[in-house]
């Protein structure tokens, strides 16, 4: 999983210091990685930090902080009912609960039209259609941009700026929410009947 040892320990090192309010001395004790844990949800492998923490103030989100094994630090947000964490870049924790909520909402609006997505996934898949996936159509989903660039990087062309709709077709089939993805390049490009799902800010919380 790491190169070395020494890789391990300054990744654990990165998170003990995103303790701000901690001392030195306690940093020092944090960074033996006893209060870390691993997640690997959605294809972003992270260390996540429980005595670094935030609770919503509807007490429905909480935030760890974490370093992905590139030393990125993030916010991994678990919500109340969900299985799986939501990865943001947001400094704050406050706007890593926002950011949290918008993609909840954004999800189900787009979700609501995913017999559209899947169909069209299925004939990328076969070359009855083309389609060119940009790295801003990856940015602009309701799902974590972290899990984003790792497949842009990992699957796209040279210069991590695009991605065949072919390649990212297929690996729908092991990773279904990149049809998040799928959709947003094909609106842009007004392949999908439906248009953009609407804003957000248009819809109310469990409409």
């Amino acid at each position: 999983m790491f190169g070395s040892v020494s890789r391990k320990d300054r990744i654990f090192r990165k998170l003990a210091d995103a303790r701000k309010h901690a001392s030195p001395a306690e940093r020092d004790q944090a960074a033996d990685g006893r209060d870390f844990e691993f997640d690997d949800g959605d294809g972003v492998p992270v260390y996540f930090d429980r005595g670094n923490r935030i609770v919503s103030d509807d007490g429905l989100h909480v935030a760890y902080r974490a370093v992905t094994f590139r030393g990125e630090l993030l916010w991994i947000v678990f919500t109340s009912g969900k299985p799986r964490g939501y990865h943001s870049d947001a400094d704050d924790p406050y706007d890593a609960f926002e950011e949290c909520r918008q993609a909840l909402i954004r999800r189900r609006l787009v979700e609501a039209d995913w017999d559209e997505v899947r169909a069209l996934a299925w004939k990328l898949r076969f070359g009855l259609a083309r389609l060119e996936i940009r790295a801003s159509d990856a940015r602009s989903t309701p799902v974590s941009r972290a899990e984003m660039r790792g497949v842009i990087k990992r699957y796209g062309r040279p210069g991590g700026e695009t991605i065949s709709g072919f390649v990212l077709a297929w690996l729908m089939r092991f990773q279904p929410r990149l049809g998040f993805v799928l959709r947003e390049a094909a609106v842009r490009q007004n392949v999908l009947e439906h248009g953009p799902a609407p804003s957000p800010d248009a819809v109310k919380v469990g409409a």
